[in-house]
């Protein structure tokens, strides 16, 4: 757990806290922060709230919330404490000394003695023994004033409107009664709508002449301007005040007017003030502690925890899309359940559902005449509900082979219809490269031309997209899917198994053109009709809702860091450093695919020998590079740098690479 001091305690507070969490007055560390602890300065509006990504609690160390978008926290579950108790005996100080002040003229008498001046009669003391203070807000700072008041022998009415009674003072049922019968009036009322400008032109006309007001609330509880000309006038005889509407003040026409007290905001500042402040914030952290410190550090070990996941799939999440899942795991969007457990009939994952759907378009820059669907059963359902679709009887689909997964598409199709191998770049059990445009035997009448745009086993990707003429294409693009910008136009469908670059295991996105949907067979089972699923908007049945939020999740992520552009560019740096390791070192790391069909998304090598390639993995898996060991079919290594793995991890990889070919090249 980590604590972040936003704003200055008691210096001894954070080595109290340690106990507890980590704790640092680093801004920086913000987006890591369990806990904010913040005074008057740091305002926690949505833009710092956004930035605080892993928030679970705020405390203010003072009165009042007014500096904290509670209605925010609330959205994001963030619990929000003060420490009202703390301040009330130092800012009840202030309020009376700022009456004992005013009524004894003791700036004048100071201003003028320091000067020079001897103005022992022309100052006109007055005492408080007598007079009627009013105190709008008798909640515990008021109560505290009046206790202090009483003991000057003062008169203490008050009006509060959410109070009948309040100990040493004699409620008023209206504020216009404590407007007309006070000779001081000291403001503890919070900033709220009907409190902003509570002292105006028109509640100073109901004062008495010569009244002081004395504010230790909020600066926006009284209109300056108001105050300022019944000074000028003489209604008022003094105006102290402790907050401002801007603070500090600057230019502010209060600065030159006379008959005014004013502090920089010490009503809370007191030594004593501080530690209370200390203690009670120090409960606060331990009781949270003991109610979410577990999860909270668990979490923040098991991020430390993290290995780099090099596995051809499931690939590597976002940190930040972890984070989000994390954040909402128990409560999405108030409806008081889980992603895991909401009904996909409810409005709230409605939502998530159309968003995914319309982030997914924009991004892929998607016009009307596509259909986006999400369902379930992976890429290797779509084999079988493509041909199903769309090879109907008599008629003949080509196929482009190009490794594994072409081959598995291949053989759902061959159980359903006759296939045209319209091109294979196999030899010898393997594939090195990508056909060109020019080897592709295609069949005009066909019903699709289908193809693999990267191949996970054995490294290879397209870096074009196939001509296909007027036959509809067809793409399975799961292991490069959202990896770079994709030229939609020429593919009347793609589908991609979610599980690489756009979110977890058990979501599959198609996307699917009007025109050939339009072609799709209904003489099949409903639930495999891809016209069925088109028409329900994916929800004809329960779709994979956790990971459809979590693709919208990734989405989101994409955008942030500059769209598919973005990506690819970050895919072709990763690229030129694990590329650039093994061509500097092409006589221990052996990549067998050719250059102009190397995969951005997978890429395989063989070492000199089996036994070198063994202890190449275990030495990575002891550096926390885990899945490197190749497919059981082909051996070598594999090393995938899907989405989420960064240009860091590849540079750190890089150099163990350059470190163990140093260390085992003969």
């Amino acid at each position: 757990m980590l604590i972040l001091f936003c704003d200055k305690f008691d210096a001894s507070l954070p080595g109290k806290l340690s106990k507890y969490a980590e704790t640092t007055d680093d801004m920086s560390c913000l987006g890591e922060a369990d806990v904010l602890l913040v005074r008057s300065k740091t305002k926690c509006d949505k833009d710092l709230l956004g930035k605080a990504k892993k928030a679970r609690l705020i405390i203010r160390g003072g009165v009042g919330l007014e500096t904290i978008d509670v209605d925010y926290c609330k959205q994001k579950n963030i619990e929000v404490k003060n420490t009202p108790e703390a301040s009330s005996a130092a800012v009840a100080e202030l309020a009376m000394a700022f009456m004992i002040a005013s009524c004894n003229q003791l700036i004048e008498a100071h201003n003028s003695t320091r000067d020079g001046k001897w103005l022992k009669s022309e100052l006109k003391r007055t005492e408080l023994l007598e007079k009627t203070l009013g105190i709008i807000g008798t909640g515990r700072i008021g109560q505290e004033v009046a206790r202090r008041a009483r003991a000057f022998g003062m008169r203490v009415i008050g009006y509060d409107k959410f109070m009948q009674t309040a100990a040493n003072i004699e409620m008023m049922k209206s504020l216009d009664e404590v407007l007309r019968a006070s000779d001081y009036i000291t403001l503890h009322v919070p900033l709220e709508k009907d409190t902003k400008a509570l002292i105006n032109k028109d509640s100073i006309d109901k004062m008495r002449k010569g009244t002081v007001i004395i504010n230790t609330a909020r600066g926006e509880v009284v209109e300056e301007e108001a105050v300022i000309e019944a000074l000028k006038s003489g209604k008022l005889g003094c105006y102290c005040a402790d907050v401002f509407p801007k603070e500090p003040p600057e230019n502010s026409p209060l600065l030159k007017t006379p008959n005014v007290i004013l502090t920089p905001h010490i009503g809370s500042s007191s030594k004593e003030n501080l530690l209370r402040i200390g203690e009670i914030v120090e409960r606060q952290i331990a009781e949270f502690a003991k109610t979410h410190g577990d999860s909270l550090d668990s979490g923040k070990d098991a991020k430390m925890e993290r290995v780099t996941n090099m596995y051809a799939g499931p690939g590597a999440l976002p940190l930040e899309v972890l984070d989000k899942v994390r954040e909402e795991i128990y409560n999405i969007r108030h409806a008081g359940m889980s992603i895991l457990e909401i009904s996909h009939r409810s409005k709230e994952y409605e939502a998530i559902h159309n968003e995914a759907i319309d982030k997914l378009k924009k991004l892929l820059g998607l016009g009307a005449e596509y259909r986006v669907l999400f369902l379930g059963g992976g890429a290797s359902l779509q084999f079988a509900m493509l041909a199903m679709n769309f090879l109907p009887a008599g008629a003949s689909a080509d196929y482009i082979m190009t490794g594994h997964w072409s081959e598995r598409a291949l053989a759902e199709a061959q159980i359903l219809g006759k296939v045209n191998i319209a091109a294979t770049t196999e030899k010898d059990k393997k594939y090195t490269r990508i056909p060109k445009q020019e080897e592709l035997k295609l069949d005009p009448k066909a019903v699709y031309c289908h193809y693999t745009t990267n191949n996970t086993i054995f490294g290879s990707q397209w870096h074009y997209t196939p001509n296909a003429g007027n036959v509809p294409l067809v793409a399975d693009m799961s292991s490069d899917f959202l990896s770079r910008p994709i030229e939609v136009s020429p593919h009347a469908m793609i589908y991609a198994g979610a599980q690489k670059n756009a979110g977890p295991a058990g979501v599959t996105v198609v996307i699917m053109r009007e025109d050939f949907l339009a072609r799709a067979r209904k003489d099949i089972p409903i639930i495999l009709r891809y016209e069925t699923h088109a028409k329900e908007n994916s929800l004809y049945n329960t779709p994979p809702c956790f990971g459809i939020y979590t693709v919208s999740l990734v989405l989101d992520w994409i955008i942030k860091n500059g769209g598919l552009a973005g990506i690819q560019k970050r895919n072709e740096e990763k690229g030129r450093l694990l590329y650039g390791t093994i061509d500097k070192h092409a006589d221990f790391y052996n990549a067998p695919v050719e250059k102009d069909s190397r995969s951005l998304m997978n890429v395989v090598f063989r070492l000199p020998s089996e036994a070198l390639e063994e202890e190449f993995v275990n030495e990575g898996r002891k550096r926390k590079f885990i899945g490197l060991k190749g497919h059981r079919s082909v051996g070598g290594i594999r090393v995938s740098m899907y989405n989420a793995i960064s240009p860091e991890q590849i540079e750190d990889i890089t150099k163990f690479m350059e470190e163990f070919a140093q260390k085992k090249a003969k």
